[in-house]
């Protein structure tokens, strides 16, 4: 075995001959497989104690060898859910001091799981990564007080009746919803990858007694509510076989009610299913004059319209038509009026429905560095965030204009104290042309030491590029390839969930 897992050999073949052709399998249905990590935290009389050193370690082995194979990397249909019903844990590694319900315990778990995220990302792999809580998959609020990094990510939860002791009663069903899994799908997407419910007073643990018209219906109405709530209702083994196209002799519905009822609700969602119109617009305030729109554009378009409301949900009225790129410069606002924006697009058969809705994300600060002389980088979004050149920084030809060229000695471009302040969110992207990369040099650096800092380095000490946010001695840290050789490049950072 390696690191408690199977040979591997057998492992990769498994990968290869199973679950990369099952995943093709299921994308050509327009279906979605979720990968869960049970065996790696299987370790040898555990029990209810099973997120410590040793599957921690196993989970990482596990992760990399999958997230690294041929047809799961970057699959766009296969997503990794960490691992399955962590319980509890200690609250210092080693410690003994198991448990689950308390901060100790939140943030120790999230200090456990952060490096399986970033492992998983060490690899470029960019599935979507569903993280999983403690309690049997039944707390998912301890991500707001405890955040974990990453993009590409949400939460993975289970909800059964006897969660909170629910069963079939909606107020309670509601209840426990809003205290404890609201919270966190009102931050991240969320996935329930285990959910079931019928009369069974023999259950031994009680897990699954309850009724649609008691508990199913009650969360369902939660769910839907919530919006950006994935789920499934398990225990359907006996409903489905082979896919095949015709239903096989002698096979009947499951009387189960959990079962009955998944079937009856799958084609309410078919709203839900992807359409022709144009997706992922964004906005940002570039400057107090000027906000600027991005959106991922439709085959066959033939323009684009843009649309404005002084109110979220609109009424929306066309502010341009028969646009033909995918941005857009809107320049006739107000600098304190808020806006919100759709897009449609103009397709052979008519106008599509509107995009998603989105409202300008404010600039802190946008040094063009395209001045030509002088020792002031200026902030052009007139927020006074102006950078002075120091060391042998001077002013040079570059991709827009002018550029500013760095000696990779003393020569860098301050920023005034206090230009990250107050973030939680920020992106910070450059246009960046290396004639030589140095291990640990920086593109942009912020804050005091190693453990308040947020720095982006086109070489680690492993030789790739590094984005890290350190707050309170926890990093949250994403690795990606720089290539040298005098060729512009335009980066980003993006950073979640931190206080600057």
């Amino acid at each position: 075995s390696q690191s408690g897992l199977v040979n591997p050999a057998q492992f990769d073949a498994w990968i290869q001959n199973f679950v990369v052709p099952y995943a093709e399998h299921l994308s050509s249905r327009g279906l979605y497989l979720v990968l869960s990590a049970t065996g790696p935290i299987n370790t040898p009389n555990n029990g209810t104690r099973n997120a410590g050193v040793v599957e921690q370690q196993r989970l990482i082995t596990f992760w990399q060898t999958v997230a690294n194979a041929p047809g799961v990397k970057n699959a766009d249909n296969i997503m990794f859910e960490l691992m399955n019903e962590p319980v509890e844990i200690e609250s210092s590694p080693g410690n003994g001091d198991w448990g689950n319900h308390q901060s100790k315990y939140h943030l120790a778990f999230r200090n456990w799981i952060q490096p399986i995220i970033d492992a998983i990302r060490g690899t470029g792999a960019d599935n979507v990564i569903w993280v999983p809580t403690l309690d049997w998959q039944g707390s998912p609020h301890q991500w707001v007080e405890y955040p974990f990094f990453g993009t590409n990510i949400g939460v993975a939860c289970h909800f059964y009746p006897a969660y909170g002791g629910v069963f079939d009663d909606p107020a309670r069903v509601q209840s426990l919803w809003d205290r404890q899994y609201k919270p966190a799908a009102d931050r991240w997407p969320m996935i329930i990858t285990e959910m079931f419910w019928t009369p069974y007073p023999d259950d031994p643990w009680n897990l699954v007694n309850g009724t649609t018209a008691g508990f199913g219906n009650a969360i369902k109405n939660a769910m839907d509510n919530q919006g950006n709530v994935s789920y499934l209702v398990g225990f359907l083994g006996d409903l489905l076989h082979h896919l095949n196209d015709a239903l096989p002799a002698n096979c009947t519905l499951s009387p189960r009610e959990g079962a009955q009822a998944y079937f009856d609700w799958l084609p309410t969602y078919t709203w839900a299913a992807p359409s022709d119109r144009p997706r992922g617009l964004s906005a940002t305030r570039v400057t107090n004059a000027q906000i600027n729109l991005a959106w991922t554009g439709v085959p066959d378009a033939l323009s684009y319209n843009i649309k404005r409301s002084t109110g979220s949900g609109g009424p929306y009225a066309v502010l341009a038509s028969d646009i033909t790129a995918t941005s857009f410069g809107d320049t006739n606002i107000t600098p304190d009026e808020i806006y919100y924006y759709v897009v449609s697009a103009n397709m052979p058969s008519g106008e599509s429905p509107d995009s998603n809705e989105a409202t300008p994300v404010g600039l802190r600060a946008y040094l063009k560095f395209d001045e030509a002389e002088g020792a002031v980088a200026y902030d052009a979004t007139d927020n006074g965030w102006n950078g002075a050149l120091n060391g042998d920084a001077v002013w040079t030809e570059g991709r827009f204009a002018n550029a500013i060229y760095l000696n990779g000695t003393d020569g860098y471009v301050s920023l005034p104290t206090g230009v990250v302040d107050g973030l939680t969110d920020v992106t910070i992207s450059a246009w960046v042309n290396l004639d030589t990369i140095s291990d640990w040099s920086r593109i942009f650096d912020f804050g005091n030491d190693t453990k308040e800092s947020m720095y982006l380095t086109p070489r680690n000490g492993s030789g790739v590029l590094s984005f890290a946010v350190s707050t309170n001695a926890v990093a949250a840290i994403v690795d990606d390839h720089f290539d040298d050789g005098n060729v512009g490049t335009n980066i980003a950072g993006v950073g979640s969930g931190f206080n600057a």
